[in-house]
């Protein structure tokens, strides 16, 4: 087992029960992404079996709904926001999902992150 991490937000200390690792890229062969996570700050961190969406913490409704949308082809800006709207309303919820929220953008001309506060 390694320390806990603590995450510091709103002016409260939480500690993480799920820690994910990312990796993802695009080549001409087209996108990579590769997922490991631990559950309970436990290690070794285990891969995750992933789609062309998916979503921190794991909601498979909502990755339904993604690829649904994802169908329709819309802009960037309509996706991220669902996303934020979404992962509000989960907060809403859910305790232990909360503020900042992130989604991350990546396709042939790079990867960025869109931030909401």
């Amino acid at each position: 087992m390694f320390p806990s991490p603590v995450f510091l937000g709103s002016g409260v200390c939480v500690k993480l029960k799920v820690l994910c690792f990312i990796l993802a890229g695009c080549s001409s062969a087209g996108q990579q992404l590769v997922v490991w996570e631990s559950k309970d700050s436990r290690l070794p961190l285990g891969e995750v079996s992933v789609g062309a969406v998916f979503t921190v913490p794991r909601v498979l409704g909502l990755e339904a709904k993604l690829v649904r949308l994802r169908a329709k082809d819309p802009p960037l800006a309509e996706v991220a926001l669902f996303c934020l709207e979404a992962l509000q309303r989960l907060a809403e919820r859910e305790e232990t999902v909360g503020r900042p929220f992130q989604v991350a953008i990546l396709n042939e001309r790079g990867c960025w992150m869109l931030r909401q506060s």
